[in-house]
């Protein structure tokens, strides 16, 4: 993609994300058990910090899992 179309998509998304934020200000009643489900946004800003701390955790894991020594085919015989 270029410049141009990158930051259209971006903006969009930050848009989305103000819009549904100030809807979720607006029209829900915070109910909680504990103190954080009290706390305005705090289901977005959950879901971003176990969503990045899924993908740090993830990518390193799955590297070592997938990923194959640059010389893989060399070393089975290969040509």
């Amino acid at each position: 993609m270029n410049k141009k179309k990158d930051r259209l998509v971006i903006v969009s998304l930050v848009a989305i994300l103000a819009i549904l934020l100030l809807l979720e200000l607006v029209f829900i009643t915070p109910e909680g058990h504990v103190i954080w489900h009290t706390l305005p946004f705090s289901h977005a800003v959950m879901g971003i910090l176990f969503s990045v701390i899924f993908i740090l955790v993830a990518k390193p894991l799955l590297n070592k899992i997938l990923m194959r020594s640059e010389h893989y085919y060399k070393d089975k015989g290969g040509k």
